[in-house]
């Protein structure tokens, strides 16, 4: 995925920084908005430090295997080891450098151990994308991580049409004073009605297999799995093709081998990834279309992105909220769903639409009626 940026087109707060990590002594907190960044800067630091120190252990260690596949491509041979959490705290290696992303969703016990298996501890996350159960919170984060956040200002993935709907959905979410929204003029938000599920699916579908190239693919994300293997279905069912297997669930490990290897078998360019599925990679030499979770979603970014099924009845997260409003705990998923896109947002819906659409600003989004 075309997903880096050079290092010499960082901003001048990337910048700071990035030479605050990599000059600087003890630990870092890289903060941001969604799209700030936040994964770029923290990987030049592990490119920079690893061509000032080429004997220095250095691990990059990430939330899940997805993000994991991204930031490898990002930093290519540079010799350092990748980790998600849970493995990285299963092994006993210590490391003199250890680059952990995604911070928010970190149990504190888990951010411990991974502090006594590092000299050093550089952290990037955004709290207010944090969608998990017992985790610490914005106001104790300084002290257990040990450092203040270096907050990064501008916003670069979204557009401003995204980041205003983005904004009205979960105000909590806050940009720094003066923030800049990158700002393109051939994107747009598109907000699709269809009189039926199957119209909208097979709407969804044959878009979302048009703007899939090499290198870029698209990603339909939902809230729960159930859903993922509905859509797959009637995707299915469209093609002439068998439905896929439903996923199999091994205590933690959600396993979607056999629905992957069925719809590649069919031909069928879809894909799930996240929880150790599917391959990011592949779609560099490949048009593939991903399906995701909101919460496998987190950490990664496509230039197309369709949230489809936002219907009166959708729940956006079946777990019950922590220390949250039902509202905001149900908001802020939904945050995390819109602010993956980092170019077109395609939000469709059958029947009566969630009420949280009839909230989103009608001058940012185009409308179109389907059947």
């Amino acid at each position: 995925m075309h997903w880096m940026i050079s290092l010499d087109s960082l901003d001048t707060t990337q910048e700071a920084i990035l030479d605050e990590v990599v000059v600087g002594t003890g630990s870092h907190w890289i903060e941001g908005y969604a799209g700030t960044g936040k994964t770029i800067v923290l990987t030049h630091a592990v490119k920079k430090l690893r061509t000032k120190n080429k004997q220095a252990s250095l691990c990059f260690v990430t939330y899940t295997h997805a993000l994991k596949d991204l930031v490898a491509s990002g930093l290519g041979d540079d010799n350092v080891d990748i980790f998600t959490v849970d493995s990285f705290v299963s092994q006993s290696e210590k490391y003199d450098w250890a680059f952990v992303d995604e911070v928010q969703d970190i149990t504190e016990e888990k951010i411990r151990k991974i502090q006594k298996l590092a000299r050093r501890t550089i952290w990037a996350g955004d709290p207010a994308q944090s969608l998990y159960h017992k985790r610490v919170q914005r106001r104790d984060l300084p002290e257990v991580l040990g450092t203040k956040s270096n907050k990064l200002k501008h916003i670069y993935r979204l557009s401003e049409k995204t980041y205003e709907i983005a904004s009205t959905i979960y105000p909590w979410a806050k940009v720094m004073r003066g923030a800049l929204v990158s700002i393109v003029d051939d994107v747009d938000v598109h907000m699709v009605a269809a009189s039926t599920q199957a119209k909208e699916v097979a709407w969804v579908w044959s878009k979302a297999k048009v703007v899939s190239t090499v290198g870029r693919p698209s990603a339909v994300l939902f809230p729960t799995h159930a859903e993922i293997h509905d859509f797959a279905c009637a995707v299915a069912r469209a093609e002439g093709k068998a439905n896929p297997p439903p996923r199999k669930q091994r205590g933690r490990i959600t396993d979607y081998s056999a629905f992957n290897s069925h719809l590649q078998k069919n031909r069928i360019p879809l894909q799930f990834l996240g929880s150790d599925n599917g391959d990011l990679p592949e779609s560099d030499t490949k048009r593939i279309c991903y399906l995701m979770t909101y919460k496998s979603a987190k950490g990664l970014d496509f230039n197309s992105v369709f949230l489809p099924g936002l219907t009166s009845d959708i729940s956006f997260e079946d777990g019950k909220p922590l220390k949250l409003s039902s509202d905001e705990w149900q908001r802020k998923h939904f945050f995390v769903g819109l602010t993956r896109s980092r170019r077109d947002l395609f939000m469709s819906y059958h029947g009566v639409p969630h009420p949280f659409l009839k909230e989103m600003p009608k001058e940012h989004f185009v409308f179109e009626k389907i059947g």
